[in-house]
């Protein structure tokens, strides 16, 4: 349950996301990095990652809404940590400003709101339960159900 929430939030602000890159490149660009657009080619660049995150988050929201595996989620779950590992690892290798100006704290940049997404991430990884655990959990389930209705017929021979 835990990873399937994790998905569907996840998926969510991916969609917030998409739509801004999608709808308006030039006004997110210059949201993003302080600057209007100079050319043509950085609001194209823009619109790309918002189609990234489109796919991004229809896959999410999908795995969160109808797989049935826990597995399956979890390992995308993992993918899109892994995914935001390399975004904050970037965010450092190649400054928005150039390498002349690297950034002094990590409040510059949006790597707060990456961590958080990693977060979210993990703690669907880590936390959700596999499908071996939650076929266990049926299994039990139907063994106190079976428990219940022997006591039951015990208590009325008596």
């Amino acid at each position: 349950m835990i990873d399937t929430i994790c998905c569907v939030l996840l998926g969510l602000i991916m969609a917030f996301f998409a739509y801004g890159h999608l709808t308006q490149p030039e006004e997110t660009f210059e949201q993003l990095f302080g600057f209007p657009v100079e050319s043509p080619l950085q609001a194209h660049f823009v619109a790309v990652l918002g189609g990234n995150f489109a796919c991004i988050s229809i896959t999410l929201l999908g795995l969160g809404l109808f797989q049935p595996s826990s597995n399956a989620r979890k390992f995308v779950l993992a993918g899109y940590a892994v995914l935001q590992y390399y975004n904050i690892m970037n965010q450092y290798r190649f400054p928005v400003k150039g390498e002349d100006d690297p950034p002094e704290s990590m409040a510059e940049m949006p790597i707060p709101l990456l961590i958080i997404l990693m977060s979210i991430a993990l703690f669907g990884v880590l936390f959700g339960r596999t499908d071996g655990q939650r076929a266990e959990l049926v299994r039990n389930k139907k063994k106190a159900q079976l428990y219940a209705k022997h006591a039951q017929k015990v208590s009325k021979k008596e």
